[in-house]
């Protein structure tokens, strides 16, 4: 996929909710994320699929972080 392609195909995910899918289907497991700067709760770089599902999860399902 071109970076066009990818950044069409997360653009339409987003729009329609689905960012998991979205990080399923585009993202690589070495990941990283890079905020424009850190907050309380969540870290200026985050590093690894796995870690930003989990930042995911607690900041749009909290009671769910937990079990991650």
């Amino acid at each position: 996929m071109t970076t066009g392609q990818i950044a069409s195909r997360l653009a339409e995910l987003c729009r329609q909710g689905q960012f998991e899918a979205a990080q399923k289907e585009l993202y690589a497991e070495n990941a990283v994320s890079i905020e424009p700067e850190a907050m309380p709760d969540f870290p200026k770089e985050t590093k690894g699929l796995r870690a930003q599902k989990r930042m995911f999860v607690r900041s749009h399902r909290p009671s769910q972080a937990r079990d991650l």
